[in-house]
């Protein structure tokens, strides 16, 4: 048997078949693209048949597992986006890893999506300026998402969805979320594959407090007794609270506004009475006196004020045109009053007593001055501006007043004068008034009246004054006036009585009552004395000593028969001032005259006969007899 043994040992052998893998495909040279697809392929022979597949970036120092247990001699592999130009590929059997076989040189992966900032060792400060994450890309999609994590990279925190992969920047506001774990990723919005991360871990620093006035901030001005807001940002503070001062002499000094406000960023300010030109406010932390901020420029508190803009000095304004007052209110809404003066601020005549706004049309009054002056004047304030030099009202010469002028005398009772103008422009309407005070008050002569002979005859009114003065104005536009050029006299009036009755040769019977009868003007009382005279005149007897002066007396004649007969009646208080009976009258007695039968007649018995009789101051009845 043994020999048997020896025998067949010597007669065969069992061959076994040596294993072997073949990398094909990358073998050195390629540049494949992160993010596109390639086959990885190798040949093998007398393996198991299933196999890993490796790839490394680093010239086969480390490797990065891609599959295992693969029953196939391919691979399609989405190449990562890296970017290595020392790339390997190795495949081995999944049963004997002794079975290997790697690319024959390296290749190049290029990557389409590199992020290069931040890329490691950065330190990036909350509330600090804004950085930029920056990343090359090419063969991306429009769109980026950035991302942040600050646990080196266990969760992701969203920057934004919308970054141009083709500007290659965008600038972060750092989030108050402090780490020195920090990384920030950027991937392709469609295709997930195009991702990078920072290679190393960044630092989010903690954030310095920070407060910022932003108003006053310039050179504005504040107004004593307004509100002004004043506002400030602010970020990373530790209290809820802020303090607000502020200062007139440019920091030297600080007065409190308010001690403690809640950090709202706005506080409404009641400025004080405290004008200065060199103010600040400033704004600073509860708790923290050391985080504040201060106005970067001076600001005005000014006091409150109106300030005349026109007309402000040598303008000529023609009377009856518009012109427009203006002005300016410094820190006021007040509606304002509005004067103007002909005499250099002497006097001042009324425009407005309460305008809204910053502007009046005016219409300028006809009174010709070279020494005018406007005044604004704020009502509640009583703060005003007056015009920085006269200007000049020119007279508009649509109606000129010719007569009366100034020094005429025109008396009360006497003639009737004429009021005359000349005109240019008028419509041929016209009011007339005149003044006994010099223009202070005007009354009426007439009103709307049409006039074509520039002349108007006027009955002298009882006003006696040597103040007196005519204006003459447009019905239809009553700024086209003219006023006397000075002042005339309306001279008293000369005391006026006239016998009216009796007045001619009447005959008064004694006992009968007649009516004496006067006219009247100008007396100085309100009473008569009335007297008559039966010897022309050359002695007077009372009829009576005072009576109302009615201009009408009834009086009962005496039994003081004459043919001289006259009645005077006189002013009871002035009897200087009189008049007497133009003509003699008589005092007759009464009596009876029979006028038939007055002789001759032939009248038959027992016939019917008219007996006729005039009687003279009686109305008593007679007695008839015969013979």
């Amino acid at each position: 048997m043994r020999k048997l043994l020896l025998l067949i040992a010597v007669l065969f052998s069992i061959v076994v078949n040596a294993q072997t893998i073949t990398v094909t495909s990358p073998n050195g040279t390629e540049i494949w693209a992160g993010c596109t697809v390639h086959n990885i392929t190798w040949s093998s022979s007398g393996t198991s048949g299933f196999f890993n597949v490796d790839y490394s970036t680093n010239g086969g120092t480390s490797w990065t597992s891609l599959a295992t247990n693969l029953n196939t001699t391919t691979y399609s592999w989405t190449v990562p986006n890296t970017s290595s130009s020392t790339c390997l590929v190795r495949v081995f059997d999944t049963n004997t890893p002794a079975t290997v076989d790697q690319s024959n040189a390296v290749f190049t992966i290029t990557a389409p999506l590199i992020l290069t900032s931040p890329n490691g060792s950065e330190s990036w400060q909350v509330g600090g300026t804004t950085q930029n994450i920056t990343w090359a890309a090419s063969g991306t999609g429009t769109y980026l998402t950035l991302e942040y994590s600050t646990d080196f990279g266990s969760t992701w925190t969203t920057i934004t969805t919308t970054a141009v992969a083709s500007s290659g920047t965008y600038a972060w506001t750092i989030p108050n979320a402090p780490s020195t774990n920090c990384l920030v990723r950027v991937k392709d919005n469609s295709l997930s594959c195009m991702t990078d991360v920072s290679n190393n871990l960044f630092t989010i620093a903690p954030p310095t407090h920070i407060i910022t006035v932003t108003s006053p901030n310039t050179a504005l001005t504040y107004y004593v007794s307004n509100s002004y807001n004043i506002t400030w940002t602010s970020a990373y503070l530790s209290s809820s609270f802020v303090k607000i001062e502020y200062s007139i002499d440019n920091g030297s000094t600080w007065t409190t506004i308010i001690a403690s406000t809640s950090n709202s960023g706005t506080y409404t300010w009641l400025v004080p009475n405290t004008p200065s030109a060199t103010c600040l406010v400033k704004v600073s932390e509860v708790g923290m006196p050391a985080t504040f901020d201060v106005s970067n420029v001076n600001f005005i508190i000014a006091p409150q004020s109106v300030v005349l803009n026109t007309p402000n000095g040598a303008e000529s304004w023609t009377g009856c045109t518009t012109q427009t007052i203006s002005w300016t209110k410094n820190g006021t809404a007040n509606n304002v009053k509005l004067e103007y003066s002909l005499d250099n601020g002497t006097t001042w005549n009324l425009i407005s007593s309460s305008v809204t706004g910053t502007s009046y049309s005016w219409t300028v009054p006809n009174t010709p001055s070279t020494t005018c002056l406007v005044r604004v004047t704020d009502i509640t304030l009583l703060v005003n501006d007056v015009s920085n030099a006269t200007f000049n009202i020119i007279q508009n010469t649509a109606i000129v007043v010719t007569a009366p002028n100034g020094t005429e005398s025109w008396q009360v009772g006497g003639p009737t004068h004429n009021i005359t103008w000349a005109m240019s422009g008028a419509s041929n309407y016209y009011n007339i008034y005149y003044s006994i005070n010099g223009g202070s008050s005007w009354t009426t002569i007439i009103t709307g009246t049409y006039i074509t002979t520039n002349s108007y005859t006027w009955t002298i009114p009882n006003f006696p004054s040597a103040n007196c003065l005519i204006k003459v104005e447009d019905y239809y536009n009553t700024c086209q006036n003219d006023i006397s050029n000075a002042v005339f006299t309306i001279a008293p009036p000369t005391p006026i009585i006239t016998v009216t009755s009796p007045n001619t040769a009447l005959i008064y019977y004694v006992n009968n009552t007649y009516n004496i009868t006067w006219t009247s003007a100008y007396l100085s009382s309100s009473f008569v004395k009335i007297d008559y005279s039966i010897d022309n005149g050359s002695t007077w007897l009372a009829v009576i000593s005072s009576t109302n002066n009615s201009g009408s007396y009834t009086w009962i004649v005496p039994n003081t028969p004459s043919t001289t007969c006259l009645v005077r009646v006189s002013d009871y208080g002035n009897a200087l001032t009189f008049d007497v009976s133009n003509v003699n009258f008589t005092i007759a007695s009464p009596y009876v005259v029979l006028n038939t039968p007055n002789g001759a007649e032939s009248w038959n018995g027992c016939s019917s006969q008219t007996i006729s009789w005039t009687k003279y101051g009686t109305a008593n009845n007679v007695k008839l007899e015969y013979t």
